[in-house]
């Protein structure tokens, strides 16, 4: 089978992708980018090639390859994502209502992502709409996991490259010299708002990692009283954090 691995030029790539031979290790996605920000211009008689492998501070995989056209301008740029797709595999063939408790095993990091992302397709395939207490549970959800995840984020990838500068040394260039430049007082408070983010989690869906509460046109299970006060010391605790504004 031909795919995306087998091209090596751009025209190869558009052949491969308007063909709609499917990619069976990752998926290819076409942008276009200036000359300036491939940081380089070749000149010469043939296509030149820039591949960044891997892309860093993600979580996951990514590569990119950038083709010089011979007066090294941009031609094409690709941002490729070379992992198995063996989710879109093992879920054939399930029950549509299993899929939000087997898609948010896809990340450990972004769970409630694909949580929510699977419950609000059924929705759309069962044609139903969650009433307004699902619906603002379910914002009230991601929107924790949204402020817990940008800690991730910028502490552990991002951190690094802003906090430590590019020019530091690879070697310092980490969430350990994060730390030793923030200081330990300002990791711990960065701890301590992650462990409330997802006790939060746990408390509305279920589960810290992996939640097991989104169902076709709702939610599987309310929320209390004393949840609401919880959410509200955590947020005020957040706005007084580091990097929360």
């Amino acid at each position: 089978m031909a795919s995306v691995l087998d091209a090596d030029t751009p025209p190869d790539v558009d052949r491969i992708i308007k063909a709609g031979i499917p990619d069976p290790v990752g998926t290819f996605y076409r942008f276009s980018l200036p000359a300036a920000c491939c940081g380089a211009r070749r000149g010469g008689d043939s296509m030149n090639r820039i591949t960044i492998d891997p892309v860093t501070r993600l979580e996951g995989h990514g590569k990119i390859e950038i083709f010089l056209d011979p007066e090294g301008e941009v031609q094409n740029a690709y941002f490729q994502v070379p992992e198995l797709r063996g989710f879109e595999r093992f879920c054939v063939g399930r029950l549509a209502e299993d899929m939000p408790n087997l898609t948010d095993r896809i990340c450990g990091v972004c769970p409630e992502a694909h949580h929510m992302a699977a419950t609000k397709a059924l929705d759309a395939l069962f044609h139903v709409e969650a009433p307004p207490a699902a619906r603002k549970l379910r914002e009230l959800f991601y929107s924790i996991f949204f402020a817990t995840d940008h800690t991730t984020h910028f502490y552990a990838l991002s951190g690094p490259d802003f906090v430590m500068g590019p020019d530091a040394p690879k070697a310092e260039r980490n969430i350990l010299g994060v730390i030793k430049k923030v200081g330990m007082d300002v990791a711990a408070r960065v701890l301590k708002m992650r462990r409330d983010g997802h006790d939060l989690i746990a408390m509305i869906g279920g589960r810290r990692v992996q939640p097991n509460w989104g169902l076709p046109g709702g939610v599987s299970r309310g929320s209390p009283r004393r949840s609401a006060s919880r959410c509200s010391s955590a947020a005020r605790r957040r706005s007084s954090s580091p990097g929360s504004r």
